[in-house]
This record gives structure tokens, sequence and C-alpha cells, in this order.
């Protein structure tokens, strides 16, 4: 089994620490595109260039945040000149033209599919042309090549991104391209392990373990849930594993791994509780459904890997998973053979069409797929 990465992502480009040193040294550049899962870097990132360009008392008038802004609305706010100001800071999150289509979405998922689930014509789909520019598109792309130099222009892409498009790459050409990638595992446990001491408490190396194992490695997320525990605690204690279990919102992908573990050992009343847990903290039914697709998906990859004696950190590699994500899909993937796993794929794929098509709604879909699961 060939397992392949997607290649709607580029390259990355340099690291927050590179571009805390590169703004150390000058003045901002004009253009930048940020990228990656690590929010807080990014958060620290938008400070940083708030700090150099925004005068004291005039942040309001020279600060824009646009969701999602077509090109109209972004040029509009990077001609808006300064008020008592050299420059401007425009902050554009999730620039729909550097946003996966739907169809784009269905094809990367096609690519990370196991060999065997795809279609006969699966590889012709396969082709890594850039996609066609639309009229949006091609007006920034003309309008960058002159953009003012009044205006910092930071695009914020929070999810995923389109790299391939000219839009990308014009940006990472023109500008600078900055990604923040998720931390490794022995950073996350230091960062847990002096926030603990910031606010006064100790935590073992093991149960900061235990709390990525549960909220997952955003280091956001993380934060909020240690100052959830630290304000438990109390000054001078320490943080706990019945601690962690009481107080931390599991991360949906915890729930999801449990969930698996439920189903595969048959035991359906205790997948369903996972599923209302999901449910309870406001995920819907086909949000389930996908996240039940993609593990399936990547157990299978692991499972096969292994069974070829890949080695590990080069199968982790490909498949550009998070330390965490990766251990428990290795730990799952001894107790679920590759071929089941394969074929709870393909379950998982027919319930999706069953969604599409009409035949299903996405709770009746969900709900008959875990009990085939659970065979």
């Amino acid at each position: 089994m060939s397992a392949k990465k997607s290649t709607s992502k580029r390259a990355p480009g340099i690291s927050w620490k590179a571009l805390q040193e590169e703004l150390d040294r000058g003045a901002p550049r004009s253009l930048y595109l940020f990228t990656g899962p690590e929010a807080m870097d990014r958060a620290k990132a938008l400070d940083r260039l708030r700090e150099i360009l925004l005068p004291p008392g005039l942040e309001a008038f020279n600060e824009t945040l646009l969701e999602s802004p077509g090109a109209g609305a972004l040029i509009e706010a990077c001609e808006t000149l300064p008020v008592l100001a050299d420059r401007r800071l425009v902050i554009a999150r999730d620039l729909i033209y550097l946003k996966p289509t739907k169809a784009e979405k269905e094809v990367e998922e096609e690519k990370e599919a196991p060999v065997e689930a795809r279609g006969d014509q699966a590889e012709e789909s396969m082709a890594d042309e850039a996609p066609s520019a639309g009229e949006g598109e091609k007006r920034l792309l003309d309008w960058l090549e002159d953009m003012p130099s009044s205006c910092v222009l930071v695009v914020e892409m929070r999810d995923a991104y389109e790299g391939r498009r000219k839009l990308a790459k014009a940006m990472e050409k023109l500008g600078r391209h900055v990604h923040f990638g998720a931390p490794g595992t022995l950073e996350l446990y230091q960062f847990i392990e002096e926030t603990a001491r910031d606010r006064g408490n100790t935590i073992t190396r093991g149960t900061a373990g235990y709390l990525v194992n549960q909220a997952g490695e955003s280091r956001m997320r993380l934060s909020l849930e240690m100052d959830k525990l630290c304000a438990y605690a109390r000054p001078g204690k320490a943080i706990t594993n019945a601690m962690v279990d009481k107080l931390v919102t599991p991360a949906p992908e915890t729930t999801v791994f449990r969930m698996i573990d439920r189903l595969m050992e048959g035991r359906v009343d205790a997948a369903f509780r996972e599923l209302g847990i999901l449910l309870g903290s406001g995920e819907n039914h086909y949000y389930v459904l996908y996240m039940l697709t993609r593990q399936m998906r990547l157990l299978t990859h692991v499972g096969h890997g292994l069974a070829q004696e890949k080695n590990r950190a080069e199968l982790q590699r490909e498949l550009g998973l998070k330390d965490f994500s990766f251990r428990n899909l290795v730990r799952q993937s001894a107790r679920i053979p590759a071929q089941r796993a394969e074929q709870s794929y393909e379950r998982c794929v027919r319930a999706d069409l069953a969604i599409k098509s009409g035949k299903l709604s996405a709770e009746e879909a969900v709900e008959r797929l875990m009990f085939a699961l659970a065979r």
C-alpha cells in the first residue's frame, strides 16, 4: 500500500522564531502569509506587529480585521490611509481564495485514502495541477504587484489552505510565508510545567503527558485547561491525573479514539456514550462521521505500514501526524488488524455516500455505522 501525503500544502515557510529575529533586525515587510496550527504563536506574531506598527492610542484607527474577505473589501482596507502613523495593519483571516473548495477537499481525501479503497480511475483524478483562478483571485494577483507601502497585510490561514494556487505562490514570492508548526512533545511538556510553575503549582511529567492525551496538542487549549487546573489545585499544590479527569474537557480527537476502541471491542453502549459527549460539546453527526472516517483511514495506513516494518518516524512524517495522534494510532493498530481497519474505513465511505445521496440523514447514517463497526 502507498501512503500518499496531500500535495495541497506547499513547503512550510520560515518559523515564528525566524520571524522574531527578522523583526528585531528591521521594519516589517508589506505582506505576510501565516499558516499552520499553532494559534498561540500566531497571536504572539500579530501582537509583535501591532507593537511595531501601531502608535499608542491610535490602534483602533490603524488596524482592520477581516474575516474571509473578498478582493474588494481587502483592497479597500489596504488602500485606506493610516492615521498619524507611517503604516496601517490589515489582517485577513481565512482568505476565501486560498481555501480548498469542496471538490478540492474531496480530491485530497481521495489521495489520502488507502489504495484498495479507491476506484479504478482514482489515479487519473489526482493530478497536481493548480486550481484555476477566479475573477477575485485574478484581481488580487494584479493588485499585489503594486500594493501600497502604507499598509502591512497579514493573510492568516487558520485551517487548511490551497498552496498550489497562483495567489498563494505570489504571496510567498512577494512577501514572507511564516509557518506556525505544532510544537513537539517535549516542548509541550515543558510549556505545561512552566505554566504550572508560573501559577505557583507543580505537575509531574507523567501528568503533563496525561493532560496532552486528554486535551490535545494546542498550546492555546492547554493554557486554558491549565488555568482551570491551577485555580482548582490552589497555590503550592500539585496537579494530578484525577484533577485532569475531573476538570478537563477531552479534545474531540481523544473522544473519537475512545469511541473507536469501544466499537472494536463490541461495546456499543459505551461507544454511544462517547458519541453523546461529542454531541454535547457542540459537534454534529456529520463531523463525527468525518472524524471516524479520518481515523479509520489513518489507522489503515499505520497498520499496513507497521506490517511492512516501515520506520515509525518515517511513517509519522509521511502521514503528517502529531506525536500523540501517532502514538494512539500505533496503540490501536496493535489490537485492530489493518484489514479490519480498512473494512471499517470502507463502511465509513459508504455512510458518507448514503448521506450525500439523500438516502439517510447524518444521524441515521452514523448510528447504523456504529452498529456495523461493532460487529
